[in-house]
């Protein structure tokens, strides 16, 4: 726990606004702490029951680097007399408090903590922020293990933002972890339980998660219940508008013809919608189809002349979604002039040359026959 223990000295010191800069220098440096993370970067490399695919994916932050510590030291050791200098009493610029929040994160896989164990160490976190994105790991470890019903005791303890100078009232980070617990439901599609713990989601404030919990949803409803019955759920609120996401299991099953058929039964709802849903489910299909061993280039051309006649305007993600159906046919064949016409008709850079890649591994392929 002496790792653990030290993020959390590091986080309460820096994210104490009470605290002067020069406080928090004086604090560091008396406590020895450029002693403390030599030794905690040795141990962290003599350690051999850590191996990298424990460590938090998206979260890792240099756990190999055998000088992590010692570097994140020096680092805020010069951010904390630059601010000094520059007279600033309070403020860290440059402090990224993070670092030390993905490392505890890190830390309750790495020492294999218990959800018990974890709340001991969130609730040592002075900071309401920080406090919330550890809550979240417990919560997505909880998830994993299907603990549901612990959930909710330790969702009733997350912080809640107080009222400050951008904050008009207290704001409670419950809904965050509702948005996990509620998983549960959409797992086994119970529908009412479903829309009582969505309401705790905050779905008017969050409209992001509220748009994957309600994809993720309608998804599950429809490989459990049916599709007639998920399309019958998307008339109603909150499920309005996700034909699509009622449709797209079924790319992985149908034929293009059959899904051709589907399209054209449930058209007139389809064709209710802004979003070009008929081509995306075609080129989904058409890429399913492909990574079975299934290609027809009649099919493909069909698609071709489809996407061309579409509006470059809307959106899907990052990109224009005409360059992302693009993208995505073009990965559904082998025949290099269709793939370099699907490049052409790509504006956007970073989607031209990733399917470069796509262009060159074919021919490649063709150099060596196979």
């Amino acid at each position: 726990m002496k790792e653990i223990n030290y993020c959390i000295e590091i986080l309460n010191l820096f994210e104490n606004d009470e605290y002067s800069n020069l406080f928090v220098l004086k604090e560091i440096t008396s406590r020895n702490y450029s002693e403390l993370v030599i030794h905690l970067d040795k141990i962290k490399l003599e350690d051999n029951n850590i191996i990298e695919k424990e460590i938090y994916g998206s979260d890792y932050i240099g756990y190999f680097d055998n000088t992590w510590y010692q570097n994140k030291y020096k680092k805020y050791i010069d951010l904390l007399q630059k601010n000094i200098a520059e007279g600033e009493e309070h403020r860290r610029y440059g402090y990224y408090f993070l670092d030390y929040i993905h490392r505890l994160k890190q830390l309750f896989i790495n020492e294999k903590l218990d959800e018990k164990q974890m709340l001991e160490v969130i609730l040592k976190v002075d900071s309401d922020i920080g406090q919330k994105h550890l809550f979240i790991s417990l919560l997505e470890y909880m998830k994993e293990l299907e603990k549901w019903s612990d959930m909710e005791y330790y969702i009733e303890q997350m912080p809640v933002y107080k009222v400050n100078s951008y904050r008009k009232k207290d704001e409670p980070t419950s809904a965050f972890g509702y948005q996990i617990r509620i998983y549960e439901y959409i797992n086994n599609v119970d529908l009412n339980k479903f829309k009582t713990f969505y309401k705790k989601c905050l779905p008017a404030k969050h409209k992001t998660e509220a748009n994957l919990i309600k994809s993720d949803f309608i998804s599950n409803y429809s490989k459990q219940k049916g599709l007639e019955a998920a399309m019958e759920l998307t008339e109603k609120t909150p499920f309005k508008n996700y034909e699509i996401t009622a449709l797209k299991p079924l790319v992985d099953i149908l034929s293009y013809p059959e899904m051709l058929t589907l399209i054209e039964k449930h058209e007139e709802v389809l064709n209710k919608q802004k979003s070009a849903i008929k081509e995306k489910l075609l080129v989904g299909t058409l890429k399913a189809e492909f990574n079975k061993g299934n290609y027809n280039e009649s099919y493909f051309l069909e698609v071709y002349n489809l996407i061309q006649k579409m509006d470059r305007k809307e959106r899907w993600g990052d990109f224009k979604l005409k360059d992302s159906l693009f993208f995505d046919l073009g990965e559904s064949t082998k025949n290099l002039e269709l793939i370099i016409n699907c490049r052409k008709e790509i504006k956007h850079n970073l989607l031209k040359k990733e399917l470069k890649y796509w262009e060159l591994e074919n021919k490649k392929a063709i150099v060596n026959n196979v």
